[in-house]
């Protein structure tokens, strides 16, 4: 532990004993001094009086003829409130006047203060020295106490002038009203009635629950006849008073008493008097409870280690011994570095050694090295060094051997040693030899002298051999570093000289070339610089002699450069070193004249579209940073691929790859890149609308009616989305840009009367929307939440509903059924969902059954998309097995166009498996098996109606039902009677969800 660890201990009497053992260590005389004065201030705060007093003069004792230091007033300090507390006032003078001559003068106010402590133990007066402690130049605090002292002292004498006076330095000097209230109290006691109601008053106002301040007024209030206020204020604070100590309590009733006596007032006198006796007697009970009261302690104090008697150690007896042997370490040390460094180290040993003797006596010095490659032994001996190479088995059972595998110093007798065995004679020691120490240095090195001295305590040269082992070792050290840095330089100089790398070491009026950079080069070995850069690119020497010239200038530095050289691409490692006074500049040349070949082959085939030679996508968002700094537009064009199933993959690439070719030709002076599979990304290098427009119709004009030389018979059909960058966005982000190009395309190819779409943020935000949508749709299809509502189809000449039509409405979004399959049809989900749609309508009918045990016909609107599907008819007649509904309760209704003969298989399949088909198609209905016709009412004037009339009047000699769609209002209702439709279907008529549509059922039955 340290000392500055034993200053951070806590003040209580268990640290005292961690003190006392480290005051036991050997320490120096700061060090002792230190501690023992932490130790007695613990001890004097824990009111360990004696031990204090005896501590601290066994201290006092031991370095009585040393320089005190700093801590010695302290000492006495805490000896002078010992030997007060503990009554042995004969000592106490004379340490308060040995700590006065430690004090400067400034701090002398302190023994005032200890002659205070002792006169107020003595009982004496204290007022002189009191009156001599204010007038010195004291710590703000003390002087406060020290008025306060004085305050009291003429309080207790009465001496009421003098009081007032310490007051108003008081109040001068703290800066505190609370000294107010001993003003008070002197006017109090002095009658001086106006002036304590002034005073009371004024220390109300910035106290209000200053009770003696309260009981004063009240008083004064009283003498002066002003009985309404003192009532008044008794009143008031009432419950104060009563909250108030025993004393102001007793003070305050017996003013209240006088009040109400001057009052006359016997029921509020009664009241006071009786507080007032109760008061009385708890006091008289709580002084005899406390004077009777014996408090038995238990405490049990811990056993304080009393310090031990300062005892000199070895090394606290030869503090000037150890100055000396710094001296002489310091002086070998310096004159181990003076010997010159090219002598074999058995010289530098002998003559280091040699000094050594000058000033110590041993016999022998040993150093032992275990791994040297000549001698590992050296004997000195006498002004002589012998050294020799020994085996391992002669360094065994020695003490050398010993200390290397312990890891630490031995210092012994030989004679009483377990081994005796001399390592330079292998017999045993020398009698004369009567101590040895032993050191090891480092691994497989150990240093050993032989004394004469027959040494009791080992530790009176110790330190001084150990410094001379480590002088010895550090020199050992510098041969180690010496002989590596000597094989880093052969191996350098190797380098250089290596015919392998091709080098040149060159100075400001020469340059040498080694074997290999001639024969690299095709020069001679000396060619100079001006020659050599003949054969620099132009472009490169600029920058080559400008590197040269600062290495020349500025050497120790290292400079790269790259530059061609003839056909060859060199990288130049320079490196400027100082050699005798000149400036030398070493060059490595490296040939990566393959490396940047085959990188630029690679390069090219990563940012290179190798079928059409266009820049690819890759590289297109690289550069793409560079065209967002510019007003730009990029268009997007995607090649129909609908004919690959016609040519195949092969014929359909090569059609692209034309077609890529005569985009570029169009677009020569613009960045084309391939974009995707059938897509290409152009970048216009401007904005304006009309301008990028004109452009569009130009290129289409163009693209369109130019004839293929691989699909002669074929044109181009292609669509672009374009955007406007930054005048519809200003987004940094690629993969956004990308996907703004990629909806504007896609609104392109759904549009048919335009080939493309110029992209407005609206797209991205429907684009979202959609998404959102169809996300959902995917969660309800899953989770089966969609909800089945029916339209209702009516008879008009029976008036009453001749069929429910199905549809499958979100929950919780307001969206038409038409558009929830506009956008399942353009996400490619119309499919599934109407699948979904079929199941539902299997479930719905499934549960009617089982609670009614009845069912009804109902119609499932099925898209073309749907119905086309080759597993259609397999899914739909599937399902209605699964869940047991019989065919004639379902009829489909499609908007299908059949034209094909495996479609009429279908149709025929689907009939024969009993389910009724409708259509909204025309044509259809005359080619096949139809049971009805669903058109909607587009048009109201008399051509259309007639239309509508003689369709009707055909269909139903046809026995084909004709339905007429999207009647709205009565008067379309009424339109469709005058021309003898019979069943229509719209708004007119409230749609019914699957609920109340069962309930509905369940009340008819």
């Amino acid at each position: 532990m340290k000392l500055s660890d034993i200053l951070k201990l806590d003040n209580n009497v268990t640290s005292l004993n961690i003190i006392q053992t480290f005051l036991n260590q050997p320490l120096s005389y700061d060090d002792y001094i230190k501690a023992i004065t932490y130790y007695l201030k613990i001890a004097n705060d824990n009111n360990l009086d004696e031990l204090v007093l005896e501590e601290g003069n066994k201290t006092l004792n031991k370095f009585i003829n040393q320089k005190p230091l700093e801590e010695h007033e302290k000492i006495y300090s805490y000896l002078i409130d010992a030997a007060i507390n503990l009554e042995k006032f004969n000592l106490v003078q004379d340490y308060i006047e040995e700590r006065r001559k430690l004090l400067n003068i400034m701090d002398q106010y302190q023994t005032i203060i200890d002659e205070i402590k002792l006169n107020k133990a003595l009982n004496k007066d204290i007022y002189g020295l009191l009156k001599k402690l204010v007038i010195e130049t004291i710590p703000y605090d003390i002087k406060t106490k020290s008025y306060e002292a004085l305050l009291e002292i003429y309080e207790n004498k009465k001496d009421y002038t003098n009081a007032l006076v310490i007051i108003s330095e008081l109040i001068e000097h703290t800066n505190n009203d609370k000294y107010l209230n001993n003003k008070l109290k002197i006017f109090y006691l002095e009658e001086r009635t106006f002036e304590a109601l002034e005073l009371a008053e004024n220390i109300i106002e910035k106290d209000e629950n200053n009770i003696f301040a309260v009981i004063v007024l009240i008083a004064a209030n009283t003498k002066l006849n002003k009985l309404r206020r003192a009532s008044s204020l008794e009143a008031n604070y009432e419950q104060l008073i009563d909250n108030a100590s025993d004393e102001l309590k007793e003070l305050a009733y017996t003013e209240i008493i006088n009040l109400y006596t001057v009052m006359n007032n016997k029921i509020s006198l009664d009241f006071y008097n009786k507080k007032l006796s109760k008061l009385k007697r708890n006091k008289n009970n709580k002084e005899v409870i406390k004077a009777t009261e014996k408090i038995e302690s238990g405490d049990v104090k811990p056993e304080i280690i009393k310090v031990e008697v300062y005892k000199d150690s070895p090394k606290d007896k030869s503090i000037l011994k150890y100055l000396q042997y710094y001296e002489w370490l310091n002086e070998w040390l310096i004159k181990s570095h003076l010997i010159n460094e090219k002598l074999a180290l058995r010289e530098y040993l002998r003559q280091l050694l040699i000094e050594v003797s000058k000033k110590i006596d041993f016999i022998e010095a040993v150093i032992y090295i275990e791994n040297a490659k000549d001698s590992n032994i050296f004997n000195y001996k006498k002004e002589r060094l012998y050294d020799k190479q020994i085996i391992k088995p002669y360094v065994t059972e020695t003490i050398i051997n010993e200390a290397l595998e312990l890891g630490e110093p031995i210092f012994t007798n030989p004679k009483t040693f377990k081994f005796n065995k001399d390592i330079i004679t292998q017999k045993p020691y020398d009698d004369k030899v009567n101590f040895i120490y032993a050191f090891p240095v480092d691994e497989g090195i150990a240093i050993a002298f032989y004394l004469e001295e027959e040494l009791l305590d080992p530790s009176k040269y110790y330190e001084l051999y150990e410094g001379i082992a480590t002088i010895i070792y550090t020199k050992l050290l510098d041969i180690r570093i010496n002989e590596r840095l000597l094989k880093e330089n052969k191996f350098y100089q190797d380098i250089v000289l290596s015919s392998s790398i091709p080098v040149r070491i060159m100075t400001e009026t020469k340059s040498l070339y080694n074997e290999s950079a001639t024969e690299f080069f095709n020069i001679s070995y000396n060619e100079h610089l001006e020659i050599f850069l003949r054969d620099v690119s132009v472009h490169d020497i600029p920058l080559y002699n400008t590197t040269v010239k600062r290495l020349f200038n500025y050497p120790n530095e290292r400079k790269i450069i790259k530059y061609k050289y003839q056909e060859k691409i060199i990288i130049e490692h320079l490196y400027a070193i100082v050699k005798n006074g000149e400036v030398n500049i070493i060059s490595f040349f490296i040939d990566i004249t393959n490396h940047v070949l085959k990188e630029e082959t690679l390069t090219k085939e990563i940012i290179i579209d190798h079928e059409t030679n266009l820049k690819n996508r890759y590289l297109l968002k690289k550069e793409l940073k560079t065209h967002l700094e510019e007003k730009v537009t990029f268009i997007l064009i995607e090649l129909d691929q609908t004919l690959k199933q016609v040519y195949g993959n092969n014929k359909i690439n090569q059609f692209f790859i034309e077609f890529a070719k005569a985009t570029k030709t169009h677009f020569n002076d613009m960045e084309v890149y391939r974009f995707d599979f059938n897509q290409l990304l152009v970048v216009l290098n401007y904005n304006d609308i009309r301008a990028v427009d004109k452009t569009l119709k130009e290129y289409f004009s163009v693209i369109l009616h130019l004839k293929s030389q691989v699909l002669p018979y074929e044109k181009y059909k292609l669509s672009a989305g374009v955007l406007r960058y930054p005048v519809v966005t200003t987004e940094k982000n690629h993969d956004k840009i990308f996907n703004y190009l990629d909806i504007s395309l896609n609104k392109a190819k759904n549009d048919r009367e335009s080939h493309y779409n110029h992209f407005i943020f609206k797209d991205y935000e429907d684009d979202i929307y959609e998404q959102q949508i169809i996300d959902y749709l995917n969660t309800a299809i899953e989770n089966k939440q969609l909800e089945l509502y029916f339209k209702q189809i009516i008879d008009l000449d029976n008036n009453k509903i001749w069929q429910y039509e199905s549809e499958l409405i979100l929950p919780n979004i307001n969206i038409d059924s038409k558009y929830l399959n506009l956008i399942a049809k353009k996400r490619k989900k119309l499919v599934d969902l109407e699948h979904y749609h079929i199941e539902a309508v299997c479930i719905f009918l499934s549960k009617l059954e089982e609670e009614t045990n009845r069912l009804i016909k109902l119609t499932i609107p099925i898209s073309s998309e749907t119905f086309l599907k080759n597993d259609f008819q397999g899914y739909l007649i599937g399902t209605l097995k699964q869940y047991r509904i019989p065919a004639d309760f379902i009829r489909i209704v499609t908007d299908v166009d059949l034209r094909d003969r495996n479609n009429s298989l279908k149709i025929q399949e689907i009939i024969k498996f009993g389910i009724s088909l409708d259509t909204t198609n025309l044509e259809t209905a005359l080619s096949h098996e139809f049971h009805a016709l669903h058109l909607e009412l587009k048009h109201k004037n008399h051509k259309w109606l007639a239309y509508y009339s003689n369709i009707n009047e055909f269909l139903k000699n046809n026995h084909i039902a004709f339905v007429l769609r999207n009647v709205n209002t009565k008067e379309e209702r009424e339109i469709a009677e005058s021309v003898g439709i019979t069943y229509i279907e719209g708004l007119l008529y409230k749609k019914i969800d699957s609920k109340k549509l069962l309930e509905k059922i369940k009340e008819s039955v």
